[in-house]
């Protein structure tokens, strides 16, 4: 059924025919390589990333010991002052 009505509309029209064509190019297996040479590949990768290319460290978080401190104080201080403790 499906084959009859592609053949019907591929006898329409050369452009249909065209399209076809097209599409089965599309869906035909591509060819592989015979050899692929990694080695290479992977040293001209190398060459077009910049090796000088500096690397930098972050700097240690600074521990905020003083900044959760006075936020609980703030807090407590707080629910003093609502007299909700």
């Amino acid at each position: 059924m499906e084959r009859q009505w592609v053949d019907t509309w591929r006898q329409d029209s050369a452009a249909n025919e065209a399209v076809l064509d097209g599409v089965r190019k599309m869906l035909a297996p591509m060819p592989i390589a015979a050899a692929v040479d990694t080695e290479a590949s992977w040293q001209r990768l190398l060459h077009t990333i910049q090796p000088e290319a500096k690397v930098l460290e972050m700097p240690p978080r600074k521990k905020r010991t003083w900044a959760w401190a006075a936020a609980i104080l703030a807090v407590v201080a707080s629910g003093v002052v609502c007299g909700t403790w």
